[in-house]
């Protein structure tokens, strides 16, 4: 979070949707702390980031450290049997999909509230940054986020 406000326009993440600066990390990250807080997330629950590598696994692990959950850092292509014992053995509360149904319905049976990116998030106040992937013509950068209930 530092690194956000000494140079907030460096880039801090690169992936196939482009480049995210360092300000917009820091305000997605902080929409998915509020989010988890809001969904019930208390300091030191387990979540997992079961998401390919991009933005949204970064973003997914900074927001949970925001709000002071333990991150549990899982391959995509981790087979389902596996994903039971961790489920079960770390007490996981919450776990970061792609959003697949069959993905956040497995979570689901493991009696884990699945957490799926699927709303707007805009640049940080005064920041707009220029339309591109997953931005719209005001500059506003689409990250979504959904709190299955």
């Amino acid at each position: 979070m530092r690194r956000a406000a000494e140079t907030p326009d460096a880039p801090a993440v690169h992936d196939e949707q482009g480049t995210l600066g360092y300000a917009e990390l820091a305000a997605h990250a902080a929409a998915v702390a509020d989010a988890l807080r809001a969904a019930g997330a208390r300091p030191g629950d387990k979540v997992a980031v079961h998401l390919p590598r991009g933005r949204g696994q970064v973003i997914a692990v900074l927001g949970s450290l925001l709000a002071g959950c333990v991150y549990i850092p899982l391959d995509h292509g981790i087979p389902a049997g596996r994903l039971d014992s961790i489920a079960r053995r770390g007490e996981v509360r919450f776990a970061f999909t792609d959003g697949r149904p069959e993905a956040d319905q497995g979570w689901a049976r493991r009696g884990v509230r699945p957490c799926t990116c699927r709303s707007r998030t805009p640049c940080p106040p005064g920041r707009r940054a220029p339309p591109g992937p997953g931005r719209d013509a005001h500059g506003v950068h689409h990250l979504h986020l959904r709190l299955d209930r």
